[in-house]
């Protein structure tokens, strides 16, 4: 009895807390030829935001948000943003701008204020690291 006891106990709280686990479900390790750049397909010919979390929302979701962060960038033609860095920058609300001509020519900028950053709706403000918003039961 005691050990459907503890069974039961596990359950609830996977069930409460499974879902923080989102942010760190990537390695966060770059690739070469992994970035994209607002026309929409990347090198490896899938759809830019692919690889981004699954708490960004839809592919369309997706594309539009990092769409948002290459025009921050400056030129589109010229930015593209890694996303497999995102992964671990987001819950610094941070990015990567990186130069296409010259992949060496990089440069970090602050998430907009109000874009989300983590699980559970999550948005970075206009200073700081994204909340940490813990689900309750």
């Amino acid at each position: 009895m005691l050990k459907l006891e503890m069974f039961i106990l596990f359950v609830f709280a996977g069930l409460c807390f499974g879902q923080a686990s989102d942010v760190v479900s990537n390695s966060g390790v770059p690739s070469s030829d992994d970035a994209s750049s607002s026309g929409g397909a990347r090198d490896g010919g899938k759809p830019a935001g692919t690889d981004l979390p699954s708490f960004i929302g839809t592919p369309e979701e997706k594309k539009s948000y990092v769409d948002i962060l290459v025009k921050n960038c400056g030129d589109d033609n010229t930015w593209k943003v890694n996303e497999n860095n995102m992964t671990n920058s987001l819950q610094k609300c941070k990015y990567t701008c990186q130069s296409i001509s010259n992949t060496d020519v990089t440069r970090e900028l602050r998430i907009p204020s109000g874009m989300v950053c983590g699980s559970h709706d999550a948005k970075c403000g206009e200073t700081g690291d994204c909340p940490v918003i813990v689900p309750s039961c």
